[in-house]
């Protein structure tokens, strides 16, 4: 199986698998320290709103496409990580089939415009699916700038002014995001209860806390 796997015609089928495998494991460290990653990047991405597919059309057909590929949709790095496993798993599993049946490796001039096919299918089909279940906090179309005087708590790690925290923010319409804070003054420890007073140039929010 590793030598399927590192062959030259699966490189860039097992590049994507190990960059997925890296994005994981940088999570799941990240988590253990108080900061996450996914909330980082969705924080740091500027606001697109691509939620309705008559509204993105009407934007032109490059907004049209990140619209149908559910990119904007979903939160970035769910969005990157559905790509990358789909078009990993797509190319092997051609690249496999084709051994099967031959007992050769297809010429990628062939088996790569054959696995960005079924990736643009799997962004598109198992997007929309992933909307459906996903909470709505994950895909609000609410913008940033809204959570500016909402009030929320931190829920991990502590929040410094060099070193933001994550933060959990109610809306008026009770969806609850997931944004990165920085304390305004003091520092803000987990479970302190927090509202937020403006964005950083840096993506994330500072925050002042409502605890006396």
């Amino acid at each position: 199986m590793l030598e399927f796997l590192l062959a030259d015609a699966n490189v860039i089928y097992s590049s994507a698998l190990a960059l997925l495998l890296a994005l994981a494991i940088f999570e799941g460290v990240a988590q253990l320290v108080g900061f996450g990653i996914l909330s980082l990047v969705d924080d740091a991405l500027p606001d697109i709103d691509l939620q309705s597919e008559m509204d993105a059309a009407s934007l032109g057909t490059l907004a049209a496409l990140m619209s149908w590929l559910n990119l904007g949709r979903l939160p970035f790095m769910i969005w990157l990580t559905l790509f990358l496993s789909s078009f990993a798993i797509s190319g092997l599993a051609i690249q496999m089939l084709s051994i099967k049946l031959s007992n050769t490796f297809l010429p990628n001039l062939l088996a790569l415009p054959l696995c960005l096919f079924f990736t643009v299918f799997s962004l598109h089909h198992l997007g929309h699916k992933l909307l459906r279940v996903l909470p709505k906090n994950e895909s609000s179309a609410v913008s940033h700038q809204t959570f500016i005087g909402m009030a929320g708590r931190i829920i991990r790690g502590t929040a410094r002014s060099d070193f933001p925290a994550e933060a959990e923010i109610i809306d008026q319409f009770k969806q609850k995001h997931f944004v990165m804070v920085a304390p305004e003054e003091h520092e803000l420890a987990t479970g302190c209860q927090i509202v937020i007073v403006e964005r950083s140039e840096r993506g994330h929010y500072i925050a002042r806390s409502l605890d006396i």
